[in-house]
């Protein structure tokens, strides 16, 4: 069966996150997205002894981050929201995993995380999504803070208004962020190094609660 998981989390935080979806000077991140009934079909026939699987990379240095996929909105300081000119986060859950979302009303900017908390599958989900065709822009990274990550989209070949990061934090979960440019800043900033730069932020500050 097609695993259309990670391409229906990418479209629940989506719709989230274009309610204020042009960005200040940094960026707009917004989690990826994957869809519950997928995710049940793909937790029962696969074993998760199996991890990782589809060309993910290992996770070889996991992190506790139950206090953050609990409170999601603690994972990005109030500090970190103001270098992007956001306001407080406010909660964003969805049936696949809790999130949180930073916004500028007035810019339209914003800054979303998700967890993937229901699919126990980590980065091996997104690499399967990969092979089956549901991103149209799909490029592993650099380790984020020992991390491995994947930048990504749905939409474009290459991504210059928005794009997704993912990163393993053990081999069965993953957080994503994705940030979507405001008008002027299309074609000035690249979106998936902004992506990256914040699930970087957002990744010491688990790493020093862990």
């Amino acid at each position: 069966m097609r695993n259309r998981l990670v391409a229906a989390v990418l479209a629940t935080l989506s719709v989230v996150a274009l309610a204020g979806c042009t960005t200040p000077s940094p960026g707009t991140p917004t989690p990826d997205s994957r869809s519950s009934t997928d995710e049940t079909s793909t937790s029962t026939t696969e074993n998760d002894d199996d991890l990782p699987s589809d060309g993910a990379p290992k996770v070889t240095n996991p992190i506790d981050v139950s206090h953050f996929e609990q409170n999601p909105c603690d994972a990005f300081t109030p500090a970190q929201a103001q270098q992007f000119d956001l306001e407080a986060g406010k909660r964003q859950d969805t049936d696949f995993g809790n999130g949180c979302a930073w916004r500028n009303p007035e810019t339209g900017g914003s800054v979303t995380l998700g967890f993937a908390s229901v699919d126990k599958r980590g980065l091996s989900s997104t690499y399967r999504a990969e092979k089956e065709g549901d991103f149209t822009y799909f490029e592993p990274i650099d380790d984020i803070e020992g991390h491995p990550a994947v930048a990504y989209d749905v939409n474009s070949s290459k991504p210059t208004a928005a794009c997704f990061v993912d990163v393993g934090v053990t081999d069965e979960l993953t957080f994503a962020t994705r940030v979507g440019l405001s008008a002027s800043n299309v074609g000035e900033k690249d979106p998936c190094e902004l992506s990256a730069q914040v699930a970087g932020m957002i990744l010491k500050n688990m790493q020093e609660r862990s």
